[in-house]
């Protein structure tokens, strides 16, 4: 709150009154001035300390990242070796499953990816101090960290539907046809699912390069059986790509002129 104060006798004259008036204008700008110095200093330390959380946070995102490409390998195979598995039986009904098929795991570890820091910078008011570049650059890099958690949230919800069956009968021997069916269509989602997932782990490493490592285009191509293109999909492949490239190369462009003035 700024005071003014009447002065303690009237302006007798047109000069005193002018330099009364300027006196309080003067008056007037040195604390307008002086409070909206406080407030630049107060919203270059928050932006500081908004740009160290979301460093940390993006450490941590890193790491997450790497042990969910870690488990996508690991799990992956047992959900295929589950899903020949149930195959097998109901191919071969009334048969005992051989050895060398081992049993049905469903054991999985899956971990969101955090996004407190991006919010809490939302919220606070910090992105609006920051460059465009930065703001947008960071804007990226959460929507698809968020859609990446969502995928993953999606993968295991599919994975856990493939155990209902357990709950009347842990014994996958006892299956009917029609529940074997049923099995080898929710792994075979499952697996869709995690096909996905992986495939957005594959994209966001190549928009951000740090977040690394992620399933190859092998991996995931692999679960469908679609390691080798033909002339038309490798056709829509490489045009896919440079429309990627058209708007990458556009805002790389926009962020250079940003920096340049």
């Amino acid at each position: 709150m700024i005071d003014i104060h009447d002065a303690h006798h009237a302006a007798s004259t047109w000069r005193d009154f002018f330099i009364h008036i300027a006196t309080i204008v003067l008056g007037l700008c040195i604390a307008v001035g002086l409070e909206q110095g406080v407030e630049y200093i107060h919203h270059r330390r928050e932006l500081a300390e908004t740009r160290k959380e979301l460093a940390i946070e993006r450490k941590i995102n890193i790491v997450r990242f790497s042990v969910e490409t870690e488990e996508f390998h690991r799990f992956v195979p047992i959900l295929q070796n589950n899903l020949a598995i149930f195959v097998y039986l109901r191919q071969h009904p009334g048969k005992p499953l051989p050895a060398n098929y081992g049993t049905l795991r469903w054991g999985i570890m899956s971990v969101p990816m955090l996004d407190n820091a991006w919010i809490a910078a939302q919220h606070n008011g910090a992105v609006d101090y920051m460059p465009q570049s930065e703001a947008r650059n960071n804007a990226q890099i959460y929507s698809r960290l968020n859609g990446l958690t969502q995928q993953i949230r999606d993968a295991r919800t599919a994975y856990a539907e493939c155990q209902r069956f357990r709950i009347v009968d842990p014994d996958q021997a006892h299956l009917s046809p029609e529940q074997l069916d049923q099995e080898i269509d929710l792994v075979s989602r499952a697996l869709f699912a995690y096909r996905t997932m992986a495939n957005g782990m594959t994209n966001l490493h190549f928009s951000f390069p740090d977040f690394t490592p992620a399933p190859s285009s092998a991996d995931y191509r692999a679960i469908t059986h679609s390691q080798t293109q033909s002339a038309d999909e490798q056709r829509d492949h490489d045009a896919a790509e440079r429309e990627i490239d058209t708007f990458t190369n556009y805002e790389h462009s926009l962020d250079q002129n940003e920096g340049s003035e």
